[in-house]
């Protein structure tokens, strides 16, 4: 397997440019990069997730004032270490804790057009009670400071690609309806 080539669907990346992504990431930070013909260059922002599974069913997040759902993920901070982000955000949207060391890499995958995603997974022997989930990251609509997730679910992996918007669910994709994540199966 050439991890090199990449997903054909994601544009999946070797895990060893997860280092390079983190360091896209500290760029975009400082504005845009300027490229060596004086032109001011866009980078990158790099998110990290957490797929939350028992190996056959996914935790989704309900992203509030949308119909979509989604993982626990957002934006790697300036200088963070990826993994640690990941159980940052984790801890953040759902109030799960996790060792970034105890988080399987499953590379950077292409998601947005201005935002790569570096994929983690935390497989449990059984999957976490909602009731003791809650989301402490919130953004702000006019006066009202509202959380990121207002509920959450457990979802088999067919209907959870349903419920997550096209990007996510393309990323998805990659790892097939029986939650393989041991690699990216379109490479």
């Amino acid at each position: 397997m050439d991890l090199m080539k990449g997903c054909q669907i994601c544009n999946q990346r070797d895990l060893q440019e997860m280092h390079l992504g983190r360091k896209i990431a500290q760029r975009a930070w400082t504005g845009n990069a300027v490229r060596s013909t004086g032109q001011r260059a866009r980078m990158k922002i790099l998110s990290a997730g957490v797929l939350v599974t028992d190996g056959t069913r996914l935790l989704l997040g309900h992203a509030t004032r949308s119909p979509r759902w989604d993982i626990p993920k957002g934006i790697v901070q300036e200088k963070e270490d990826v993994a640690e982000a990941a159980a940052r955000e984790l801890h953040e949207e759902t109030g799960l804790r996790v060792e970034p060391t105890r988080l399987i890499p499953l590379g950077v995958h292409r998601y947005l057009p201005g935002k790569d995603l570096a994929l983690f997974e935390w497989r449990l022997p059984s999957m976490p009670d909602l009731s003791s989930l809650h989301c402490d990251s919130h953004f702000t609509v006019g006066e009202s400071l509202l959380p990121e997730f207002d509920r959450f679910g457990i979802f088999d992996w067919d209907e959870a690609t349903t419920r997550v918007g096209r990007n996510m669910a393309r990323v998805l994709s990659c790892f097939g309806p029986k939650f393989d994540t041991n690699q990216c199966r379109n490479l």
